[in-house]
């Protein structure tokens, strides 16, 4: 693991450690991905990312349990089964966090690496290694004195458009929203494009599932961000189509001023 964080810092080079890739590496995200190092340091690169930590098991499990990823499940003892990557990232949304990747062996070899964002503070880092915040490619817009918020603030709102969520309105879930909003998958497609978008969009989901409810089990906030981890369950269909198994997702509130302008989730 210290000769790939060492490629991926711009330290050795990329072919120096692909021997130690099994030839059907896939990276385990938002979508499934063939891994190879240098696409891995492009990714980052173009993210803005800090220098990247190489950290052992324990400590995976460690930012794995404070993240309150479930270990349970076959998948999730397979994702912390292994040492990972420790990095702060810079998404193209303007989210900053520390993420986790988590790399599982087969055979001496690296075959999945696990994407994790991390939503709770980080442990130490590793003594001699600090993690760099790299500086954002643009400067944020300054807002605004009166729409300036407090971390308590910006929790309330969002905890606002989940009761809004809950009640099924899907009114005013929107009207704590920029008119420009949309919701989306983290660094992904957009799902619902713009106030009136999210509006129908929802509606039309609370129709299908009129029992849907999202309980939110952890909250925080990052700056202009706040993320909650919720627990969602759909209930029955109203089209009688099959039942959707309850299921935990991280939801990013992005803000602008004292509105939300987007809503990201990480499942």
């Amino acid at each position: 693991m210290e000769r790939i964080a060492a490629a991926l810092n711009g330290k050795a080079s990329p072919k120096s450690v692909e021997v130690f890739l099994h030839p059907d590496a896939k990276f385990m995200g938002t979508a499934v991905y063939p891994f190879t190092i240098a696409s891995m340091s492009e990714f980052l690169k173009l993210r803005s990312c800090g220098a990247v930590e190489a950290i052992d098991n324990q400590r995976v499990r460690s930012i794995a349990a404070m993240t309150s990823k479930s270990m349970d499940s076959e998948p999730a003892r397979e994702a912390t089964s292994g040492p990972g990557l420790w990095v702060y990232c810079v998404s193209s949304q303007r989210l900053a966090a520390h993420e986790l990747y988590s790399f599982y062996f087969e055979n001496g070899k690296v075959k999945r690496v696990y994407f994790t964002l991390a939503v709770a503070p980080p442990p130490p880092a590793s003594e001699g290694l600090s993690l760099r915040r790299l500086p954002l490619q643009k400067e944020s817009p300054v807002p605004d004195a009166a729409t300036l918020l407090s971390a308590d603030e910006r929790i309330a709102i969002a905890t606002r458009m989940i009761e809004a969520y809950n009640a099924q309105d899907a009114d005013a879930y929107v009207a704590f929203m920029t008119d420009d909003a949309c919701e989306a998958g983290y660094r992904g497609a957009v799902v619902r494009e713009g106030k009136e978008g999210t509006r129908t969009g929802l509606a039309a989901a609370f129709a299908k599932w009129p029992q849907n409810r999202a309980e939110i089990r952890d909250r925080q906030a990052i700056g202009n961000y706040v993320l909650f981890r919720e627990y969602v369950t759909r209930g029955p269909a109203s089209d009688g189509s099959e039942l959707v198994e309850p299921f935990e997702v991280i939801a990013v509130y992005s803000f602008e001023g004292d509105k939300v302008s987007r809503v990201e989730f990480i499942r």
